[in-house]
């Protein structure tokens, strides 16, 4: 077919920031205008704002979209201009070519703001910088976001579709191998926050069923404070927070107390994890000299953020006996996460 196959894929609402835009115009429009598009193979979304009711299509020929109404359009938005709302629709062009954009209004001098931008099938995020992808519209295509992270550190990453549309996102090492496996569909809006991360090179791997959608990585440095063996155990207090983070891609972080005297003692803990539940979360386990006291397993979409822990080790529950402690804060199954706490 020749360059009737332009479909639209999407129906319209609103997305956060963009990348920027292969053409942007402002137009004054009286009745029906076409305006021409050199446009090459891939998906595109348009995003047009208006202060007056207007139409706007795509068509394959000049002669047709100046026509307007009453033509069957490639691709068409009614738009309600009263309050200067904005509309959005993802489209994709099958074949390089020419396009011509027909607006159309029954108003007079009608401002009509255009902008289109191609989506990327993959592509470097820069932090807290929002990149417009797409998966080529078919849930097939693995479309890999190369994201580097200067320091140890915590990534919040969302993927937020035009359409509502689910989509599926791993995190991959830098030879783009899977560092666990896929994370549970999630829709518009739908962050995944505290991907605990070293200082590397990193792939987010993302599936969806929005052909685009904004995808944007926000990395918070976050430094992985305990020894990370038992012998390099950070000596700790209590009534003191301490702040910390578990990496997706392994860390271990051992702390130490000494107690002189039996004496009542709780850890506090809070965090964020990635990935929750069955999936994984962080693990904390208490000892006195070798011996284990017992394990808590942190997963925030199971239980409240907030956790207090009776470290019990004395002839009265709740009560620790005089000795040395140890604390160990590692990965549950695949999850990570970051976390504070403090013994009271």
């Amino acid at each position: 077919m020749k360059k009737s196959i332009i479909s639209v894929l999407l129906t319209l609402v609103m997305v956060l920031g963009l990348s920027p835009a292969i053409k942007a115009e402002t137009l004054t429009l009286n009745g029906t205008k076409a305006y021409k598009y050199s446009l090459e193979e891939g998906i595109y979304m348009m995003d047009l704002t208006a202060n007056a009711n207007t139409t706007a299509q795509f068509y394959t020929s000049k002669k047709e979209a100046k026509k307007g109404y009453g033509i069957t359009g490639i691709g068409d938005s009614y738009i309600n201009g009263r309050a200067h709302t904005k509309k959005q629709v993802a489209f994709t062009v099958d074949e390089k070519g020419t396009y011509y954009l027909s607006l159309s209004t029954e108003s007079s001098h009608v401002q009509v703001d255009v902008n289109v931008y191609k989506a990327d099938v993959g592509g470097k995020l820069t932090n807290g910088q929002p990149l417009l992808g797409t998966s080529n519209a078919d849930n097939k295509t693995i479309a890999y976001y190369q994201y580097k992270m200067k320091k140890d550190g915590y990534v919040s990453l969302s993927v937020d579709g035009i359409n509502d549309l689910s989509s599926n996102v791993i995190v991959c090492d830098e030879t783009k191998k899977a560092m666990h496996y896929w994370a549970y569909g999630y829709t518009d809006s739908r962050s995944l926050g505290a991907i605990a991360l070293k200082k590397g090179t990193y792939y987010f791997a993302v599936k969806s069923y929005d052909p685009v959608y904004n995808i944007t990585a926000t990395a918070t440095s976050r430094k992985i404070t305990g020894g990370l063996k038992k012998k390099k155990a950070k000596t700790i207090k209590k009534k003191k927070t301490y702040k910390g983070m578990v990496a997706l891609n392994g860390s271990t972080s051992w702390y130490k107390y000494k107690l002189t005297k039996t004496k009542a003692l709780s850890m506090s803990f809070t965090g964020t994890s990635f990935y929750g539940g069955s999936a994984g979360g962080m693990n904390i386990t208490v000892y006195k000299g070798k011996q284990k006291l017992g394990t808590q397993t942190f997963m925030e979409n199971t239980q409240s953020a907030t956790q207090s822990y009776v470290i019990s080790h004395g002839k009265t529950y709740g009560k620790a006996d005089a000795g040395t402690y140890y604390i160990k804060i590692t990965n549950y199954k695949k999850g990570c996460g970051i976390y504070q706490f403090s013994l009271n």
